[in-house]
């Protein structure tokens, strides 16, 4: 299969969102890369090691990132506590991502949870978030602070 091909099935997943080419290309990527990650690795690792290895190729490509970033819980504008974001992604483009390595499929507690994350983060700075799962089946959703769609059909190898 040729790269065009494989690309396209993403591609339209993305078109679900209101995204520039240019922040569909790095979508895109991040997919792939994560993608890539669960090919090689298949399931069964706990979370940090998908971290670490999407860490490998965001560094590898020339992201900037950043992981267990504090995401602070504000209350009457009083921060209240707060929640740690996996990893968050600020250049070339800003978004948060999460990572699970569960069995069960994605649910949406994991999805909420993602969601406030976008919701408290600067005041909705970064719009968009990724949500990966590198269970029995690989599983990615992307997110807006309202909205989400679950893309979990993606071919392994």
């Amino acid at each position: 299969m040729e790269d065009s091909e494989k690309d396209e099935p993403i591609l339209n997943f993305l078109d679900y969102f209101d995204l520039y080419d240019c922040q569909k290309y790095h979508y895109k990527k991040i997919i792939q890369y994560a993608l890539n990650i669960y090919n090689i690795l298949g399931y069964g690792y706990k979370e940090h090691i998908y971290v670490n290895a999407l860490n490998i190729d965001l560094s590898y490509h020339g992201y900037l990132y950043g992981n267990e970033v504090i995401i602070p819980i504000l209350y009457k504008n009083i921060q209240i506590g707060f929640e740690r974001a996996d990893t968050i992604i600020y250049n070339p483009l800003q978004v948060i991502i999460e990572f699970k390595a569960q069995t069960a499929k994605l649910s949406n507690k994991e999805i909420i949870q993602l969601q406030k994350y976008l919701i408290n983060y600067n005041n909705n700075e970064i719009k968009y978030g990724i949500l990966f799962n590198f269970g029995i089946k690989f599983e990615c959703i992307i997110c807006s602070k309202d909205k989400f769609i679950k893309y979990s059909d993606l071919e392994s190898n």
